[in-house]
């Protein structure tokens, strides 16, 4: 009901196409990080008549709740421990910058791509999101964005 389905999904995809253009990438791992980056939204959200957030969601966050869910799955699989390192480096990592909740930046080609894929979809939805939404508060070509400090094109 809020996207977050649709927007793993574009995460993934977004993935596969950096895949097809960039073949040197570990697709494994990527697609992997892109399916499990927000794992830890299930237990940070609840839907009553609105989606929001747990109490416990809101003092502990998404990135810490998916890293202990990815932590205790690695630790019952035989994967080598550099791939399990990887594997939670694209977790942590996947805000992109520690002022956005990352505590650490990217740091190999997947962890980027992630990072850049995930910041893709979420800015073009809610992008798209303004626009629809402005269309129907103003028949202006503009409307100005708080959030984005800016102007926003609405035609």
């Amino acid at each position: 009901m809020g996207g977050l389905l649709q927007h793993s999904l574009e995460v993934v995809h977004f993935c596969q196409t950096a895949c097809q253009l960039y073949p040197a990438l570990n697709k494994d791992l990527l697609l992997a990080g892109a399916l499990l980056h927000d794992i830890g939204k299930l237990e940070e959200l609840e839907m009553t008549s609105r989606i929001k957030g747990t109490v416990k969601g809101q003092l502990v966050g998404h990135l810490v709740f998916s890293t202990i869910y990815l932590s205790q799955k690695l630790a019952e699989s035989s994967l080598p421990e550099e791939m399990k390192n990887k594997l939670l480096h694209l977790i942590v990592s996947h805000h992109g910058h520690q002022e956005y909740g990352s505590p650490k930046e990217p740091m190999f080609p997947e962890a980027i791509v992630l990072y850049y894929a995930d910041e893709l979809s979420s800015k073009a939805a809610e992008m798209l999101e303004y626009v629809e939404d402005g269309k129907t508060t103003t028949e202006d070509d503009f409307i100005f964005s708080k959030r984005h400090g800016r102007n926003i094109y609405l035609k």
